[in-house]
């Protein structure tokens, strides 16, 4: 007799298996390979002990269950459907490897926007350049998670100070001076016009390690110019004491937030300058004409450039005189909203009639509340001319006179409809943790419980916010401590745990029979950063073994 399997195509892509009701393996296509060489066996044999309990399982319960696998470098989610017609158990295999590398790389990927944009935020809040700067550079080594960051400031004669930093030693952030010459890690980035990145100082052979990264014990770090030909204004670097591999996704962050820094850098000199001249009135008219109209154009090629960052971080400004009813809006906001930049800015009526219906008298209320000095901030729904839906991001500020009456609205829209969308994907995934039969959690590397699903609330009688922050000996009965610590040490040492029967506690002091998988959890830099558990209870099962083993 045929099992269903066997019908199939023999290079069909995905692993497909069939299993008897005695665990014996009847059946694999080739793809299914790899499947029984991590459970050690072939056609022919019997499933590994861990595995015939859940086979058995399917077969008795006529229910299907799930797993997930990682095999080297990819990871399965392995489906064990029973089959009643034939008394067996029919297991098929999906490789989701690219859905998980996704999921990380859409989870970064926000993070680094979300930067962007608090950024181009912190550029219309800190009115002095270096608080500006040193806002950023913290920004900065938080996002890509290294332990320093710098903005080298190219001076005259070609060396560079450190103009801003985080993380290096108390006292050199102002006064530091690094090398310009090629052989440097900042001079080669000047020379060359492109990023330059070191996995690892030890083999690096194009320039030498300056004495700064040397006293921090620095083993990588990547480097972009900030500014263009012409008006180059020093180098953004970020640097780890880990031999690490950056990303392209990293180095393209660290160059839009560079080319973000070189035009509010370039706006903040052009502001500057301009005060200067108009405070200049012993200048004389034909001089301070001609510093006023080369300012002008300075400003006017800044703006240009900060119209192109807010575009890169879908990003848009606006401005609304109080006292005029005067409305400026940014290139980027006439985008986003589908408007034309020939348009005057949308009066607040035209404004509000974009906003969802659904959204609008909350939007309304919002500002009102923010002219009597309340903060303005929060999502909410625009429809285009089109009829097409976004969704957006507003922070706004209201300026206030002397007496303490409204005068002017300033503020920022940032396009949040692709980041939404990724979320309610990451909500579809948490979902299904949630809603599965086992316990499923997630442990730190210092033992303390970071996760824990509803049905882990079932299996231990705690709820989330008992247990979140706790260590793990919470449901660890006192003799079996060590057992536990063992175990965790067995996952970072990269072995493996699957099945493992023992004993656990729950919350209304009973001991109960547990069969649990630990699997690392790593990072997008392959760092192990936490351990995830799946606990299934069997107690049951155990008192009906007992009793068929004294009966």
């Amino acid at each position: 007799m045929k099992t269903d399997l066997e019908q199939f195509p023999a290079k069909n892509p995905n692993p497909a298996l069939s299993v008897a009701n005695n665990c014996t393996v009847l059946y694999s296509n080739k793809a299914g390979e790899p499947l029984l060489h991590e459970w050690g066996v072939v056609v022919g044999e019997k499933m590994p002990f861990y595995l015939r309990d859940l086979v058995k399982s399917v077969i008795t319960l006529n229910r299907p269950e799930k797993m997930e696998l990682k095999i080297e470098k990819k990871v399965y989610l392995v489906a064990f459907h029973p089959s009643s017609e034939e008394k067996c158990v029919n297991i098929y295999g999906f490789d989701i490897t690219d859905q998980k590398e996704l999921e990380e790389r859409l989870r970064i990927k926000e993070k680094q926007n979300d930067i962007l944009y608090r950024i181009g935020k912190v550029a219309l809040e800190f009115e002095s350049l270096q608080n500006f700067l040193d806002e950023s550079v913290k920004l900065i080594a938080n996002i890509l998670e290294v332990e320093y960051c710098k903005i080298l400031e190219l001076m005259p004669d070609g060396n560079f100070l450190l103009r801003a930093g985080s993380g290096w030693k108390h006292g050199l952030v102002g006064k530091a001076i690094i090398g310009g010459e090629k052989e440097s890690q900042a001079g080669y980035t000047l020379f060359s016009g492109m990023p330059v990145v070191v996995e690892d100082f030890a083999g690096e052979s194009r320039f030498k390690k300056p004495e700064i990264l040397r006293m921090h014990e620095v083993n990588s770090g990547v480097s972009v110019t900030i500014g263009s030909i012409g008006k180059i204004f020093g180098v953004l670097g970020v640097h780890s004491r880990k031999k690490r591999k950056f990303t392209s996704d990293d180095t393209y962050f660290l160059s839009s937030v560079a080319f973000l820094i070189a035009q509010v850098i370039e706006r903040k000199k052009a502001e500057e300058a301009l005060k200067e001249a108009h405070d200049s009135l012993e200048e004389t008219v034909t001089e301070r004409t001609s510093e006023l109209e080369k300012s002008y154009i300075s400003l006017k090629e800044s703006e240009s450039r900060l119209a192109e960052a807010q575009r890169m971080a879908h990003i848009g400004s606006w401005d609304w005189n109080l006292i005029t009813g005067e409305v400026c809006w940014s290139d980027e906001l006439y985008h986003i909203f589908g408007r034309s930049p020939q348009e005057s800015g949308a009066t607040y009526d035209e404004f509000l009639s974009y906003v969802h219906p659904d959204d609008r008298d909350r939007v309304d209320n919002a500002l009102k509340k923010g002219l009597n000095g309340e903060s303005v901030a929060g999502n909410y729904r625009i429809i285009l001319g089109d009829g097409e839906e976004r969704i957006v991001r507003t922070e706004a500020e209201v300026v206030f006179d002397e007496k303490n009456n409204p005068v002017q609205v300033k503020g920022t829209v940032q396009d949040i409809t692709e980041i939404k969308k990724v979320e309610e994907q990451l909500k579809i995934l948490a979902n299904i943790v949630e809603s599965s039969n086992d316990a499923i959690g997630t442990i730190s590397l210092d033992g303390n419980i970071t996760g824990w699903n509803q049905e882990a609330e079932n299996v231990y009688g705690y709820s989330v916010g008992e247990v979140l922050g706790k260590p793990v000996s919470i449901v660890t009965p006192p003799h079996l401590d060590k057992e536990t610590i063992k175990l965790i040490e067995e996952i970072m040492h990269g072995k493996k745990v699957q099945h493992y029967e023992t004993l656990r506690l729950r919350k209304d002091g009973t001991t109960i029979y547990v069969s649990i998988t630990l699997s690392p959890v790593f990072d997008s830099y392959g760092k192990l950063i936490a351990i995830s558990f799946i606990s299934r209870d069997i107690t049951e099962r155990k008192k009906i073994g007992n009793c068929s083993e004294y009966s």
